[in-house]
């Protein structure tokens, strides 16, 4: 399989293992090379968050001509970018290039507390610039509530958002369902006029009540990974799906109302022999003091 250079454009989050920070660490355990193109940037103060520093929009185009410098990138991630003046930013970049990589948009409408992180500027923006380079948007349910005006609560509803925003101008819909009850997971796929609803059983895990993380953001850099590393759509969101669905089961605690996402479960320990030593010590070669 092709390594691949997978380029995540979005926000560092400074004391939190999703952003750019998960971004990067999901590219590292699928065994692809990464990229950053760092828009914003905050923290949390418990589940509060800070205020959001955008950067110049003249800064996002110079790192996206350092990141596409030789060898370039092969597939491309866009999270959460909070100005309209950094969207245009990226779409007059995309504007001036030809063949640019596959763009896996996951646009992230709101934070893990449920707040509403976009204006209608920067909304408008998006939908009428940045959805149209994407290859495929993925979407909580809540996003896609958002977007569609759909109010999704059964795998029809779902299917029925899915179409109303690929008709907007994209490429690709996909909607990630695992919160939905019952005991079935169901996605929303609607690529290239084709609409399907793919499924596969609930994990223990999600399940649970306490259960309330989609894990959108991880399968979007998932996907954008493997068709970096040239698979197949379905197989990218095959992997991915299992790629994320491991990351929850490996994380979940009960009594956590959000959870961080084990994105690192595929790096084995390093295993090193004690009686393994590479160095040869020259005597007197380091002065102290």
């Amino acid at each position: 399989m092709k390594k691949g250079r997978i380029l995540a454009i979005g926000e560092i989050i400074t004391n939190r293992g999703y952003g750019l920070n998960g971004d990067i660490s999901a590219i590292n355990s699928l065994k692809a090379s990464p990229l950053m193109v760092a828009t914003n940037i905050s923290s949390y103060f418990g589940n509060q968050k800070m205020p959001i520093q955008n950067l110049p929009a003249g800064y996002i185009g110079q790192q996206l001509r350092a990141a596409f410098d030789p060898p370039g990138v092969d597939a491309i991630k866009i999270g959460f970018v909070n100005s309209s003046d950094s969207i245009h930013a990226i779409c007059d970049y995309f504007d001036s290039h030809t063949n640019i990589a596959p763009i896996v948009l996951n646009p992230v409408l709101l934070s893990v507390t449920g707040e509403y992180l976009f204006n209608d500027e920067i909304l408008d923006v998006l939908l009428s610039r940045l959805i149209k380079h994407s290859s495929l948007l993925v979407l909580s349910i809540a996003e896609a509530e958002i977007i569609s005006g759909v109010d999704i609560t059964d795998a029809k509803s779902l299917q029925e958002a899915a179409s109303h925003i690929y008709s907007i101008g994209t490429k690709g819909v996909f909607i990630t369902g695992g919160l939905l009850l019952g005991e079935e997971v169901y996605d929303a796929l609607v690529y290239e006029g084709n609409s399907s609803l793919l499924t596969m059983p609930k994990s223990r895990q999600q399940l649970n009540e306490g259960y309330r993380y989609s894990g959108s953001w991880a399968i979007a850099t998932a996907i954008a990974t493997g068709l970096g590393q040239n698979m197949e759509l379905m197989d990218a969101i095959n992997r991915a799906r299992s790629f994320v669905d491991t990351a929850i089961a490996t994380a979940f605690k009960s009594d956590q109302t959000y959870q961080n996402l084990n994105i690192s479960h595929t790096v084995k320990e390093f295993e090193h022999a004690t009686h393994y030593k590479p160095y040869t010590v020259i005597p007197g070669s380091l002065q102290v003091g």
